[in-house]
């Protein structure tokens, strides 16, 4: 039955329900069926293939395919609980997009090393739920199972499945070609409740994410598809969400789809977890208008490819790592980031399959992320890198091939001018070989000691490299290209030059204006100490504890009592506070209870008249009482003060209150 307007609304309001998710499969189910969309159907493992969005489009990993089968095997198989996700669309009609399903199944088979069942040309279907058990199944039946003879024996379940089939809902292509996100709604319901279900990891919600945003989504829209199916990283979706949007490469984000061919090569899925992906997403690394993209993605990369595992998360990166990065190696760090940009562009251009340059580009990730963090220890390779550009040189050469030798010198370069070695220069080949030399770099060779050296000038025939000596005339070292010019090290050591006197005089102690402002605090700070010491002793209060305040020990009548401010002067930064002569004044340490007064406590009363929002309570004002030639803070009583009171001043929010009442009203339009 055609696809008709009616339905296509029905489908558009059930979708948009606030039902739940399990709900509304189902009652989609039955609005396809009822419609002739749908029916139920006995195949055998024979007739499918995987969906290119199941999964988010990450499809399948291998590994956790054949963890799933063998736990399916060891459990014993129930085909009462492989039909209840036992759902598949209709490959399409159209031979264009036929041809990329069957693609998309070849590129994952290719990938899995001969673990998965080829692409044979006579399937039908494609999978969106029970993909992991009808794959193994698939695979026992080509024959890629050990020990499969075992489960196979006349009328057990595993022999039924593959020589009977077992019941599926098969759904038309019409459907996906109507509603294209349709195929990632069944994927993330189906594949969260089977029986050994395999939940759901970062990058398969980051394939996700990716998949409905391409669709037209919003990122809201996109998390909350993907919540749908109870992802294990529900609880911090829109951080993945976050990521996906900031990290992965803009509208197409070919990064995820790395991250999803990459994570499948080491193993069976492993999760990333909320305190990692919330570091890896969120973290600081302070460099200037730089968000180092390619260095977040490489080390997502590098996690899951972890050999430190424990309970299926990865246990590789931590926080301490990316401090250590950020605060000791933040001119490696900003050279790795330009080293990995310049690798993805390298790799995608390169004469490889994808699979391959996912490879390639995710081993330099991983290398370069090790050496970063100085944990070359885990790395898969059992090798230890010296310095990035060796790990730069180890990618030109995989590039090249067996028989390449290097990388361009500039990093920016393409692959098709590297690969164009006939017509290249002399110069142009000593770059290639030496990735190392850049003009303007400074450089050491063993046979000058501790001197350094800056390359100035590369050509057809030689390296010319300068030393510029304190107070003597610079010099320069000629090195024909023959020459070993791996010998010239790269150095961090800068070159010692004679600063311009103009240029360090007037930082001078008797030049320099800070210098005397210094003085003129501390004599200011003098003068403050004199002048507060020699006043006139005032009486008829006592200190209150716990807390310290202060409290009238006489009637005092109003406008008697004169608490007088002390304490350190510091350079005035425009903050609110008490001020003197333009320093800002900050009290001595607060004592809190007067049990714990020692012999370094300093007791200034003015800062125990303590704040106080009832109006009628308050007792003592905020002036300036002027001594010695200074304006200082002074609290003066603004009314008389019965023995026993507490010395209380007005609180901020409410002198602002009383403000806010005291201002004139606007007068209401007529």
């Amino acid at each position: 039955m055609a696809l008709t307007p009616a339905v296509i609304a029905e489908a558009d309001r059930i979708m948009a329900s606030d039902a739940a998710v399990n709900l509304k499969v189902l009652e989609l189910n039955d609005l396809w069926l009822s419609n002739g969309l749908a029916s139920k159907q006995v195949h055998g493992p024979e007739r499918f293939c995987i969906h290119p969005q199941n999964r988010g489009g990450a499809m399948m990993n291998s590994f956790d395919m054949v963890t799933k089968g063998e736990t399916m095997m060891s459990q014993g198989l129930r085909i009462d609980l492989l039909e209840t996700s036992a759902v598949a669309f209709c490959m399409s009609s159209n031979a264009v997009k036929r041809d990329k399903q069957l693609a998309a199944n070849r590129k994952c088979c290719s990938q899995a090393k001969g673990v998965m069942p080829e692409v044979v040309g006579d399937d039908l279907f494609l999978t969106v739920g029970s993909s992991h058990s009808t794959c193994y199944l698939k695979s026992m039946k080509q024959g890629l199972v050990k020990n499969a003879s075992s489960f196979m024996k006349k009328g057990q379940p595993v022999e039924r499945c593959l020589s009977q089939g077992w019941t599926w809902l098969i759904l038309a292509d019409t459907l996906e070609d109507q509603f294209p996100s349709l195929p990632l709604l069944y994927s993330s319901v189906l594949n969260s409740n089977n029986s050994v279900c395999v939940a759901s990891t970062e990058i398969e919600c980051l394939a996700t994410i990716s998949n409905c945003l391409k669709l037209g989504k919003t990122v809201a829209e996109a998390t909350a598809a993907t919540m749908q199916g109870e992802p294990a990283c529900k609880e911090y979706l829109e951080t993945v969400a976050f990521f996906a949007q900031k990290y992965t490469g803009g509208d197409e984000m070919p990064l995820v789809d790395f991250l999803v061919s990459f994570s499948k090569l080491y193993g069976q899925s492993i999760r990333l977890g909320q305190e990692f992906t919330q570091l890896i997403t969120y973290f600081d690394f302070k460099l200037e208008a730089n968000l180092a993209p390619c260095f977040r993605v490489a080390c997502m990369a590098a996690q899951v490819a972890s050999p430190k595992v424990q309970d299926q998360f990865a246990k590789l990166l931590v926080k301490a790592d990316l401090d250590r990065i950020k605060s000791k190696s933040k001119p490696e760090l900003l050279e790795a980031e330009r080293l990995l940009k310049d690798a993805w562009v390298a790799t995608q251009n390169a004469p490889l399959k994808d699979g391959e340059r996912y490879t390639v580009f995710g081993r330099c990730c991983v290398r370069t992320v090790l050496y970063l963090s100085q944990k070359q220890k885990f790395d898969r390779e059992n090798k230890e890198w010296n310095s990035l550009e060796e790990i730069n040189q180890a990618l030109a050469t995989e590039l090249l091939g067996p028989k390449g030798t290097s990388s361009s010198a500039a990093p920016t370069a393409s692959p098709s001018k590297v690969a164009n070695l006939l017509e290249a220069s002399p110069s142009t080949v000593a770059m290639m070989q030496h990735p190392h030399l850049e003009v303007g770099g400074l450089y050491q060779h063993s046979d000058y000691g501790s001197q350094v050296f800056q390359l100035l000038e590369l050509n057809d025939t030689s390296a010319k490299f300068e030393h510029r000596p304190l107070m003597q005339d610079a010099w320069t070292v000629a090195i024909a290209l023959s020459d070993d010019l791996k010998q010239w090290k790269k150095t961090k050591k800068a070159i010692v030059q004679v600063v311009d006197q103009a240029a360090w005089s007037k930082y001078l102690v008797e030049n320099n204006s800070a210098a005397g402002e210094a003085i003129d605090m501390q004599r200011m700070q003098i003068l403050l100490y004199d002048t507060f010491v020699n006043l006139p002793e005032v009486d008829g209060f006592s200190f209150v504890s716990p807390p310290t305040g202060l409290c009238a020990t006489i009637n005092i009548p109003k406008g008697k009592l004169k608490l007088i401010a002390y304490g350190d002067l510091k350079r005035d930064d425009g903050k609110p506070g008490h001020k003197v002569s333009g320093y800002a004044l900050s009290p001595p340490k607060a004592v809190g209870d007067m049990d714990n007064v020692t012999a370094t406590s300093v007791l200034v009363p003015f800062w125990y008249v303590k704040p106080s929002m009832d109006a009628e309570a308050v007792n003592m004002q905020l002036t300036n009482a002027k001594h010695g030639g200074l304006a200082i803070p002074c609290y003066t009583n603004s009314r008389s003060i019965r023995k026993g009171e507490l010395l209380l001043h007005a609180a901020e929010a409410l002198l602002a209150k009383e403000a806010s009442k005291a201002a004139p009203k606007k007068r209401k339009a007529s």
